[in-house]
């Protein structure tokens, strides 16, 4: 006795699979926004004052720590697809 038929039990794996694949992308874009992310509010939170001070005090409130890692990945994925 045949509980579930093949085809629909493909079709149940197939949509789980699918499912777990959309929470494993979105857990990985949250945690690659997370450092990135900080330093993105803190730049769209400038002063729109273009007082000396005022500059002066937004950029030594803003960290520019690796600010530019992504950098070192995408030149090491061209450096890798030009081997190729």
């Amino acid at each position: 006795m045949k509980i579930i038929s093949k085809k629909y039990y493909f079709m149940f794996m197939l949509a789980a699979a699918v499912i777990l694949l959309f929470f494993v992308a979105e857990n990985i874009r949250e945690r690659s926004r997370g450092r990135a992310g900080i330093q993105t509010e803190q730049i769209r939170q400038f002063s729109q004052s273009t007082e000396i001070g005022d500059i002066e005090r937004d950029l030594s409130e803003t960290e520019f720590d690796n600010i530019d890692r992504e950098l070192d990945d995408i030149e090491l994925e061209l450096m890798e697809s030009s081997m190729m």
